[in-house]
C-alpha cells in the first residue's frame, strides 16, 4: 500500500504523536479506550456514515487508521486517510494490512499532509476529526514553538508576544482547518469534530477557549450548518 505525499513543499509536519505513542496504540488516548468505548464509536461513525449514504469518507489525523478501517469494513467504496507523520501512516498501513481482507483494505488511501491546509481533486461525502485530534494537534504546534524558544541554541526566552499571540495562533490552526475540510466536502457533505471545545493545559497560555459561539461564528464564514454541538461532538453540514 502507498502512502501518497499531498505536501507542497518537502518540510517536515509535526505530528502530535511520537512513533512510540503511535506504535503503542495509534494515538495518545487510544490505548485507554474500553472495548464498549471503541464500539460505542463505531456504531456513532457507521450511523452517520448510513444515514447520508456516504461512499467516499476523508478522515483527518488518521494516527493508526482506526476510523477508516471501521469504514472499510462497512464497505464504504473511498476512505482518505490523511495524517501529518509518516510514522504514523506507517503503523496504519500495518494495521490495515493485519486487520482487513486485501479487497477491503484497497478501499483506503493514505496520504501525508497537513490538515490545516489542504486539498483533493474529488469531494467527500463525509469528514471525520476523532478522538480529540482537533484541537490537540494545533496545541502541539504551540508546544514545538515555545520548546524552540526555551531549548534553542542560543537559550532564548519565549517573547511575550509570542505568548499573547498564541491562542490566536491556535484559533486561526482551527480556521484553516475548517475552511479545507469545507472545500473537500459537496453540498450536503457532512463533518464530525470529536471534542470540539478547546481544553485548558497549554503552557504559558492562562486561558484558551472556544465554545459554541466560535464555531456558530465560523459556520456562518464558512458556509456549514450546525446540526449538533456538545463537548462530545460538532456534526455540521456543508451548505
Amino acid at each position: 500500500m502507498e502512502i501518497l505525499d499531498l505536501r507542497a513543499r518537502p518540510w517536515k509536519v509535526h505530528s502530535a504523536y511520537t512513533a512510540a505513542t503511535v506504535q503503542m496504540g495509534g494515538a495518545l488516548l487510544e490505548p485507554f479506550l474500553k472495548k464498549e468505548e471503541r464500539e460505542i464509536e463505531r456504531d456513532f461513525y457507521l450511523e452517520w456514515a448510513r444515514r447520508i449514504g456516504a461512499n467516499s469518507v476523508l478522515d483527518l489525523a488518521t494516527g493508526k487508521a482506526r476510523i477508516p478501517i471501521i469504514f472499510a469494513r462497512d464497505g464504504v467504496s473511498e476512505i482518505t486517510a490523511l495524517d501529518a507523520s509518516r510514522e504514523s501512516l506507517e503503523c496504519a498501513r500495518t494495521e490495515i494490512e493485519r486487520e482487513l481482507s486485501a479487497e477491503d483494505a484497497a478501499r483506503i488511501t493514505l496520504v501525508q499532509g497537513d490538515m490545516r491546509r489542504f486539498s483533493f481533486p474529488k469531494l467527500f461525502d463525509l469528514a471525520t476529526i476523532a478522538y480529540q485530534s482537533f484541537w490537540w494537534n494545533f496545541a502541539k504546534n504551540c508546544r514545538l514553538l515555545f520548546r524552540y524558544y526555551e531549548r534553542g541554541p542560543h537559550g532564548k526566552s519565549i517573547p511575550r508576544r509570542v505568548v499573547e499571540r498564541t491562542g490566536l495562533l491556535i484559533y486561526l490552526q482551527g480556521v484553516y482547518c475548517v475552511r479545507s475540510v469545507c472545500r473537500s466536502l459537496r453540498t450536503g457533505g457532512v463533518f464530525i469534530v470529536d471534542h470540539p471545545f478547546i481544553q485548558r493545559g497549554l503552557p504559558h497560555v492562562e486561558v484558551v477557549s472556544v465554545g459554541e459561539e466560535w464555531w456558530r461564528g465560523l459556520a456562518h464564514q464558512c458556509r456549514f450548518k450546525i446540526l449538533q454541538i456538545d463537548k462530545e461532538f460538532l456534526i455540521a453540514e456543508k451548505l
